[in-house]
């Protein structure tokens, strides 16, 4: 057998516990290679815990192990850093809770959380730069700690009880907003929004142009220039925008 091939059956065994490298192996080394490949899926185990920490907590420990064993098994790591895994863990859980999903709000929350602290910094926009814009034709540019989505649940109330070991409310899953994450020196922040700031941001953050991001959501919701420039001072005020080209 050549290196490449049994190399392949040793990432085999260890990604998916397949056992054509066992037959190949002595006791004594198969005794090893069992508890590498359980230190592999515990050690995979415990950095989605790290960073999924009120998920677990609202999940169960029986529960998110279960769901992280799927996951581990499904997306194995594919960088050369631990502080890269777990990014599809929210997509997972609301496919696999599709009935329940605060789950995957809670996920996005704290990886959107985690990846805030993480992200490059720059400076936002001064704005006195805001007189010349021509706003027909600009798009605007946003830090890369922010984050934001639609949600649907009460995933704040949810999150704010775990954080302080209260006992949670009752999950409501008709209630129509968004989330907003974004830092502000060292520390990250989010907040709630209504569902037209969040479609307004996932608009913008796309690329569109702040016109065309306007008129997009103005023609699903009521949307007048007054709220836009609340909304853009809010942005603004938190140091979200970094540049209006």
């Amino acid at each position: 057998m050549s290196l490449i091939a049994l190399q392949r059956e040793f990432r085999a065994h260890i990604l998916h516990g397949t056992d054509a490298i066992e037959q190949r192996m002595p006791d004594r080394a198969l005794r090893g290679l069992r508890v590498y490949r359980h230190a592999y899926h515990a050690t995979l185990v415990d950095c989605l815990r790290d960073t999924y920490e009120k998920t677990a907590a609202w999940l169960g420990d029986d529960a998110f192990d279960a769901a992280a064993d799927t996951y581990i098994d499904t997306y194995p790591p594919s960088s050369w850093t631990l502080a890269d895994y777990g990014r599809q863990f929210p997509a997972a859980l609301a496919l696999a809770y599709p009935d329940d999903p605060e789950v995957g709000e809670l996920a996005w929350l704290d990886l959107a959380l985690r990846q805030a602290f993480a992200a490059g910094d720059l400076p936002g926009v001064d704005p006195a730069a805001l007189a010349d814009v021509d706003w027909d034709r600009a798009t605007i540019r946003f830090a890369a700690h922010v984050a934001v989505r639609a949600t649907r649940t009460n995933v704040v109330a949810l999150w704010n009880a775990l954080v302080g070991d209260a006992t949670p409310p009752d999950c409501d899953t008709d209630i129509p907003g968004g989330l907003l994450v974004w830092r502000d020196g060292l520390s990250p922040y989010f907040r709630s929004t209504t569902r037209v700031e969040a479609e307004t941001l996932i608009a913008l953050t796309s690329g569109i142009s702040f016109a065309n991001a306007c008129a997009l959501v103005g023609n699903m919701h009521d949307l007048g220039p007054d709220d836009v420039g609340e909304m853009l001072c809010e942005w603004l005020s938190s140091g979200l925008i970094i540049a209006i080209a």
